[in-house]
């Protein structure tokens, strides 16, 4: 691939628009079916003045999958650019330049586990594993693309380029797997109250785990906390953690100064955000599918995911920790990330998974039905020449069976996510 004749991502449409080419598939959303419930009212413990500035509030991260197929030669070049990097550099940490689907892009010479291939400029990251398999890719948008072009630009480009390597599959071929939804305060008060004693005012959902961390594995650095992290890596968290540090010490994203509209001597201190990630399986259980359709739950998800994980002011004279009012941290963050709506959505349970693996699951539990059937209706012995009626039994069971239509759909609901990417 030559890093010639690259595309102007402004002279394109977005794919599901109406100008799009006839070959070109559009997506096809549906409102996701999302039962909400009324959530206890927790009250809001009292925000001192000017205890903290907001200085931005947007997306850190969203990440997509699709469902597509690549052109054969596609497929080798990617295998044949793999390899040049790895070359560039003896610890194979090297990276090559190329035009993918019409974009300058480079090719990592190392992929995280899962996926065989890694490719990324500025503001995404494609994640590809077998280019042989369906929903074989992930499209990470990074924050730094989110805040200069939007979500809306990037899908674009991202299917544009998708389109121009391969083709997708039918017309529902992308799904939501993560997005991360952060607000960033400017706060002193912050920074005193962030010390270990601020754990006593956790409250969490018994089956999870609370847990302190950071990148450099340090959990408290002169008495205060740095990194705090409620909840499960691939499931549901909230992080509350000091911004400042991350960027000077880790993330090198001092970007974020022009986008705070501060110096970066003020930057460099008392900045902490907090940041609500909600990963594929806690958007699944809850119907979510699309980033269309998280935008429109989006306050009742950021509510529910600060009302289950909370932090909260100790309240010795009420034993009931249920009822202690939220943390200032808490009431300054939910107030302009979800406006203190009052719903939060009802869990629905899908089953996910390879389809070849669970259809084997439920052949074995077939069989081990047909057995069992077979010795109750001969008195404890199994005759190997009842079978057949069996199977007839079963056929007619269904045909039989009023509610069948219905079941059917239940069952398509049910292992409607097997074989995605995650």
């Amino acid at each position: 691939m030559k890093t010639d004749n690259l595309v102007n991502l402004n002279d394109y449409m977005p794919l599901s628009d109406a100008g799009a080419s006839s070959n070109s598939p559009s997506i096809i959303y549906k409102e996701p079916i999302i039962k909400t419930k009324t959530i206890e009212d927790i009250s809001e413990s009292e925000v001192p003045e000017n205890y903290a500035q907001k200085l931005w509030q947007g997306y850190d991260s969203i990440q997509e999958c699709y469902n597509n197929s690549f052109h054969d030669n596609i497929r080798k070049e990617l295998e044949q650019l793999k390899e040049q990097a790895k070359n560039l550099d003896e610890r194979g940490n090297g990276a090559i330049s190329f035009n993918f689907g019409g974009f300058e892009m480079q090719m990592q010479a190392t992929a995280p586990k899962g996926s065989k291939y890694q490719v990324k400029d500025d503001d995404m990251i494609f994640l590809i594993a077998d280019t042989s398999k369906s929903w074989a890719v992930s499209i990470r948008y990074l924050s730094a693309g989110l805040a200069e072009h939007g979500f809306k630009a990037l899908q674009r480009k991202a299917q544009i380029i998708l389109k121009n390597v391969g083709h997708f599959n039918g017309d529902d071929y992308v799904r939501l797997s993560r997005v991360d939804v952060c607000v960033d305060f400017k706060s002193k008060p912050i920074s005193r109250q962030l010390k270990p004693s601020l754990l006593d005012g956790l409250i969490a959902p018994k089956q999870s785990k609370a847990r302190i961390f950071d990148k450099l594995d340090v959990f408290v650095r002169k008495g205060t906390i740095e990194t705090l992290t409620l909840g499960t890596k691939g499931n549901l968290e909230i992080s509350v953690y000091d911004k400042s540090k991350e960027i000077t010490e880790s993330s090198g994203k001092t970007w974020f100064y022009k986008l705070w509209n501060l110096e970066p001597k003020e930057a460099k201190k008392d900045v902490y955000r907090v940041e609500v990630r909600f990963w594929r399986n806690y958007l699944r259980n809850r119907n979510i599918k699309t980033f269309e359709e998280f935008v429109a739950y989006q306050k009742e998800l950021i509510n529910g995911a600060m009302y289950n994980y909370r932090l909260t002011v100790v309240n010795p004279n009420d034993t009931n920790r249920s009822r202690w009012s939220y943390h200032p941290i808490w009431v300054i963050a939910r107030r302009e990330l979800c406006n203190n709506c009052e719903e939060v959505l009802t869990v629905g349970r899908v089953v996910e998974g390879r389809s070849d693996i669970l259809a084997r699951q439920q052949t074995k539990q077939g069989a081990g039905l047909i057995r069992n059937i077979n010795i109750l209706y001969n008195n404890g012995t199994y005759k190997e020449s009842f079978t057949p009626v069996i199977f007839g039994m079963l056929l007619r069971a269904m045909e039989e069976d009023d509610n069948h239509d219905r079941k059917v759909r239940l069952a398509k609901e049910r292992y409607k996510y097997v074989d995605e990417a995650r």
